[in-house]
């Protein structure tokens, strides 16, 4: 079975896949689980049932079944339904986030399926499996079958450039084990150790001195090698052991500062020397974020209209409100789509030309977005472009107010300061980097956000072309100095 979490629509669940992507991984899972094709059923809460109804006609039906198209909407019948179908799965298929407001969490899953699933985990018979990754397998297998855009990896690791040292950046590893992950760019605006196993040997927390441990808690084991005393920070990879330990017996240990770059590196020739290093304390450099800031780059007029717009329609915002994420947004309608674009291209894309040197020609939906005082607004820390978002060049924070208090957006991986933006100002910056809005302490701040990309990205998934801006510059009769290389042009 697969379940659309609670209050939210197909879309929302899955905005990072066309329905027919799912419905293929769901086929997929199907077949390899032994499940038959006629009984496979989507379950979700019963109000629902009119939005899963349109996914039940992707493949006319082979797919999935929903109570609603058979029972009509009668909640309680329909609730007895999805129980029936929760109590026979043999296969739970969840969904990870696709959406650009969480990273990488489980959604809120109905009451049935997760009762059922919790007790079916002892049960051998029964399989969890993510859609996400079933997405992402079927990708990367019809990748491979291409080699066309296959990557050459230099032949020996760090051997090749030399060990990495004081002020070097640590690459985003990503190690998988059994029992817990490491996603280390997640560590970027943290302060924190590595420490490398000598050769032969599994370092365990146990071994760690008492004193060090209790010190520096943001601590990170890596190993050769997987070890029965393993915890949630050690963690085993060869090749990342290998990388890290540049071919010496000695244990390795690396101090890291924010922005994953290194602060010190140690050699030791055992772990109880741990006790008798002396760290110099870290401290964060105020270092400016490599974004640029364009005034004026929306009218007074046109930032009132898309203020008024969001105001006028407060029962079409999607809504969130945790410790994490706490706003409001609208998404907005073609005719304002295509006034903000008809500014943009005149007053942002030329700078992000000059600036970044690339070209904008395609940018997703705009949101205005609400950041309010009465619930202290806020966007935690997260970075736009976590798969599937890579297509993400650049995002957009457009300010239509100033009249708040506190908030504002900052980039920690630089700097705990936040950007000054004037009202009807812009900030554009890559996708990639770590960003978040600070409380607002009173008042509601109002912005535009979107995401900038190009003809490149755009040709990697046929859903992009919709982004296309279709307003122009209308410089093509001109005659100007060109500053880009003629391939852009």
């Amino acid at each position: 079975i697969c379940d659309i979490p609670k209050n939210r629509t197909f879309k929302e669940c899955y905005s990072g896949y066309t329905e027919e992507e799912v419905a293929s991984a769901v086929s997929r899972i199907s077949s390899a689980a032994g499940v038959s094709e006629a009984d496979v059923f989507l379950a979700s809460p019963p109000q629902l049932f009119s939005s899963v109804s349109d996914l039940h006609l992707i493949n006319d039906g082979q797919f999935f079944k929903t109570a609603a198209r058979d029972v009509g909407n009668d909640p309680y019948y329909a609730s007895l339904v999805e129980q029936y179908v929760c109590s026979k799965a043999t296969v739970f298929i969840r969904s990870y986030t696709n959406t650009p407001d969480t990273e990488r969490k489980r959604h809120t899953r109905s009451s049935w399926s997760e009762l059922v699933e919790g007790i079916r985990r002892c049960d051998t018979g029964s399989q969890n499996i993510t859609i996400d990754d079933a997405i992402h397998a079927n990708a990367a297998t019809a990748s491979a079958r291409s080699d066309k855009e296959k990557v050459v990896p230099l032949s020996s690791g760090a051997a090749a450039i030399g060990p990495l040292e004081t002020g070097d950046y640590l690459p985003n590893i990503f190690i998988s084990n059994d029992h817990a992950k490491l996603d280390l760019q997640s560590w970027a605006t943290l302060e924190f150790f590595i420490i490398c196993s000598g050769s032969g040997t599994t370092l365990v927390r146990e071994d760690v001195p008492p004193d060090f441990a209790a010190v520096f808690v943001n601590l990170i084991l890596i190993n050769a090698k997987s070890c029965k005393k393993a915890d949630a920070k050690t963690f085993y990879d060869r090749a990342i052991w290998e990388y890290l330990r540049d071919d010496e017996d000695q244990l390795r240990v690396y101090h890291v500062g924010h922005n994953l770059k290194i602060s010190g590196v140690y050699r030791l020739t055992h772990i109880n020397q741990l006790s008798k290093l002396t760290f110099s304390p870290l401290q964060q450099r105020q270092l400016p974020a490599p974004v640029i800031t364009i005034p004026d780059a929306i009218t007074q007029e046109l930032a009132e209209l898309l203020i008024s717009e969001l105001n006028a329609k407060p029962d079409s915002h999607s809504l969130r409100n945790d410790n994490y994420k706490r706003r409001s947004h609208l998404q907005t309608n073609p005719q304002l789509s295509e006034l903000i674009d008809k500014k943009l291209v005149k007053s942002v894309f030329p700078e992000i030309e000059k600036a970044f040197y690339s070209r904008i020609t395609h940018r997703e939906t705009y949101k205005i977005c609400l950041y309010d005082g009465e619930n202290s607004g806020r966007f935690g820390k997260h970075r736009d472009t976590i798969d599937p978002y890579r297509h993400r060049r650049y995002a957009m924070t457009l300010a239509l107010n100033d009249d708040y208090e506190g908030g504002g957006i900052c980039f920690p991986e630089y700097s705990t300061s936040v950007v000054p933006i004037e009202k009807y100002s812009a900030v554009i910056f890559p996708g990639s980097l770590f960003h978040e809005v600070k409380p607002i302490e009173s008042g509601k701040r109002y912005v535009v956000i979107s995401f900038f990309f190009g003809d490149a990205e755009a040709a990697t998934n046929d859903r992009y072309r919709r982004y296309k801006v279709n307003a122009s510059r209308g410089i093509d009769h001109l005659s100007l100095r060109a500053i880009t290389p003629s391939a852009m042009d």
